[in-house]
């Protein structure tokens, strides 16, 4: 971003997706909301990278997790 006045701009365009309400359930039933979701993926990925045969760039696979 290149000024602040973007990055709140967008910071507040992102905070919407805690209102984005999925279609899959949670482990507990109750429906995620796609904040969740992506702030889920994101861990997983944190999580299961040494797992993963090659070596990631995990900063640029967070990012796109975050942002999907």
């Amino acid at each position: 971003m290149s000024n602040l006045n973007q990055a709140v701009d967008f910071i507040k365009e992102i905070e919407k997706l805690k209102t984005v309400t999925r279609f899959n359930r949670t482990l507990d039933g109750r429906f995620e909301n796609s904040a969740e979701h992506s702030w889920q993926c994101a861990v997983a990925a944190m999580v299961l990278q040494d797992f993963y045969p090659e070596k990631l760039n995990i900063e640029k696979v967070i990012s796109m997790l975050l942002i999907h």
